[in-house]
């Protein structure tokens, strides 16, 4: 069952075309963001307060930010304090193909899945496609996964988001 969250205003007659690219569900941002407590930030300090004061569920993009990586580590957005604190609080990281626009934050990005695995924080992807044309199929968010660093399964389960396990 696999899951994508689009930013367009899907009509009925898509839903067709949304199955032909291999999705079950596909929703938009704005019931996305109702429907879960959605913190869109890289400052440490926010999210280390929401974190701790269990205030969301999802942590959307992390690696965006006018950030400038050091010389020996790179700045992604996440640290192994973050990680663990999500880990207990049964927060979840989610990616966005449209913030994926250099190599740089896909740097990032994989470095955050490091992370995210060692801590066992559950990690999401999704499209947020502005155009029912910009949306890729399944098969090709799971050779993206893949060449994120992801295993097969953990590909597999980054596009089977519900929002029944995230209440």
């Amino acid at each position: 069952m696999y899951t994508d969250i689009i930013s367009f205003t899907s009509a009925d007659d898509l839903s067709s075309f949304f199955r032909q690219l291999g999705f079950d569900h596909v929703f938009s941002v704005e019931v996305f963001k109702k429907r879960l407590k959605v913190v869109e930030s890289s400052e440490y300090a926010v999210l280390r307060t929401v974190l701790d004061q269990k205030k969301v569920q999802v942590i959307l993009n992390p690696h965006l930010g006018k950030k400038k990586d050091h010389l020996h580590y790179r700045d992604s957005g996440l640290n192994q304090v973050l990680c663990h604190l999500a880990a207990e609080s049964g927060v979840v990281v989610a990616f966005t193909l449209s913030a994926l626009q250099t190599p740089e934050e896909i740097g990032r990005v994989r470095q955050n899945l490091i992370l995210c695995r060692k801590a066992g924080v559950a990690v999401y992807v999704f499209s947020f496609a502005s155009h029912p044309f910009g949306m890729r199929s399944v098969i090709d968010l799971l050779s993206f996964c893949k060449f994120l660093g992801m295993s097969s399964q953990e590909a597999k389960e980054a596009l089977s988001f519900s929002f029944e396990t995230k209440s």
